[in-house]
Parts: C-alpha cells; sequence; structure tokens
C-alpha cells in the first residue's frame, strides 16, 4: 500500500513538473515576443524620426511659403502633426483590419493545440487597447521629434 501512494506521488510530480516546464515555456516564448514587438516599435520611432527630419528638409520651399503667409512655427508644427495622425490612424486601422481577416487561417494551429477560447470580445477589446497605445507612443514620439524641429534650417528660412 505504501508503494502505491509513493508511486502516486511519483506520477504527480512528474505531471507538476511538466505542466511547470510547459508553463514556463510558454512564458518565455510570450517575453520573446513581447521584446521583439518593442524592439521593431523603437526601429519603427527612430525611421519615423529621420523622414520627418528628411521631409521638412525637402518642404524648404512649402515652409517658406507658409511663412511668407503668416503662418507660425507652431501652425506649421500642426500641419505635420495632423499629417502624421491620418497616417498613423490610416495604418491602424488597416493592421486591426488585416489581423482580423488573418486571424482565422493563422490561429488554426494555436486552437487545434490549446483549445478554442471564448474570451472574443475580450481580445477584440485588447487589440484595440494595444493599436491605441501603439498610436499614442507614435504620436508622441511625433510630436517630440516636431519640438526639435526648431534646429532645422527649414524654419529659418
Amino acid at each position: 500500500m505504501l508503494k502505491k501512494l509513493i508511486g502516486n506521488d511519483v506520477r504527480q510530480n512528474k505531471l507538476l513538473t511538466a505542466a511547470t516546464v510547459f508553463f514556463m515555456a510558454v512564458s518565455a516564448m510570450i517575453i520573446v515576443i513581447f521584446l521583439a514587438a518593442v524592439v521593431v516599435l523603437l526601429v519603427a520611432l527612430l525611421c519615423i524620426r529621420f523622414i520627418l527630419s528628411i521631409r521638412m528638409e525637402r518642404d524648404k520651399r512649402e515652409v517658406g511659403m507658409l511663412k511668407a503667409l503668416g503662418v507660425g512655427k507652431r501652425g506649421i508644427k500642426r500641419l505635420y502633426f495632423s499629417k502624421y495622425i491620418l497616417f498613423s490612424v490610416c495604418g491602424a486601422l488597416l493592421g486591426l483590419g488585416v489581423s482580423n481577416i488573418l486571424q482565422g487561417p493563422l490561429g488554426q494551429q494555436i486552437r487545434e493545440l490549446y483549445g478554442a477560447s471564448d474570451n472574443g470580445a475580450q481580445a477584440a477589446a485588447l487589440a484595440l487597447c494595444a493599436a491605441a497605445v501603439v498610436e499614442a507612443v507614435i504620436l508622441l514620439s511625433v510630436w517630440h521629434n516636431l519640438k526639435k524641429t526648431d534646429r532645422l534650417r527649414c524654419f529659418f528660412v
């Protein structure tokens, strides 16, 4: 009888160990994916900064015309910021739409391995929140970079 109880404990410990290893592996995978997403976001912010600087250098004539018409630095910054708001909102909506379309085929293997989830509304709300956070980070970065544009030569035209 003692041997039977010890055998059950060993089986339960092996099961718990296997489950612990599995959840640790999944957690590590989620952390790696999150870190990769952060790196991609940082690279995108850097690209946006350089694109904004280059674009403003190329638009020297337009900026000079706007200044000649009486538009101040603040108005020019608002013009560029509104353009980037439009671009980023369109990109966020396009990304959400494409992810919604591709969710079925790409999630098939995950559903087969782990089962279907009943949290469809919660997943949609989290996707919208994530898109809003990324949108806010991008727009804050653009706003911050626009504050630095006073040093560009195009504002001294």
